[in-house]
């Protein structure tokens, strides 16, 4: 497990007033939401009408060893070593790697992609090999999981009947459901009265599902 503390000395160059609020803004919106914004909640935030004059501030915060950005996600910031230039307390987070996405639908295939990190209170995450995907489709909804939000799903081979599960079936395609074993086979359940279980004779285990993350507003 990941943790990145504050420290109370650093050698990086120092901030301008700007980069210094740019920073600031970054880290309130990765602790309170668990991702980092996007150039235009930065440029809102901070009153910057340019895209271009955004990605000018980030480029330096970048260049002076503050941040480290991801040119093929369209929120790849992160923060390096939680550190600001002002701060003398620690704080603690812990990086949830985000694997890509799943469905609460139809299943896809399974490719694990990884795709940044999701920064979390150490309260929200339960254990060690948690790992975060993000949700597509609707057939979770009445389990409270809508299309977007991120599953913690904590790596495990094994399930009780009724676990939210990630599920990997033999076409090397993976969804999100509730988990049953059954007499005659496997029965994975969406939380959608609309729509039928897919009962299957086996199924492998990639995860259970232990806390999810909203990241809009429904």
């Amino acid at each position: 497990m990941h943790r990145y503390f504050l420290a109370g000395h650093t050698m990086r160059p120092p901030l301008t007033e700007r980069q210094q609020q740019m920073l600031d803004f970054i880290e309130h919106v990765v602790t309170t939401t668990g991702f980092p914004p996007s150039i235009r909640q930065i440029g809102e935030a901070l009153n910057i009408s340019s895209t271009n004059g955004v990605r000018a501030h980030l480029k330096a915060l970048e260049k002076k060893g503050y941040i480290h950005r991801s040119l093929r996600t369209s929120r790849g910031i992160a923060m390096l070593d939680r550190v600001k230039s002002t701060v003398s307390e620690a704080v603690e987070t812990v990086a949830v790697p985000i694997l890509g996405r799943v469905t609460a639908g139809t299943p896809i295939l399974a490719v694990e992609n990884h795709d940044g990190h999701l920064f979390l209170d150490p309260s929200l995450v339960n254990g060690d090999d948690i790992f975060a995907l993000r949700v597509e489709g609707d057939s979770m909804i009445e389990a409270g999981i809508l299309d977007g939000d991120y599953v913690l799903v904590r790596r495990q081979e094994s399930a009780r009947n009724g676990d939210i599960v990630v599920a990997l079936l033999e076409d090397d395609e993976v969804t999100v459901k509730r988990f049953f074993r059954e007499a005659n086979g496997i029965r994975l359940q969406p939380e959608n009265q609309r729509l039928e279980p897919i009962r299957v004779p086996n199924v492998s285990i990639c995860g259970k599902v232990t806390g999810l993350i909203r990241t809009a507003v429904h």
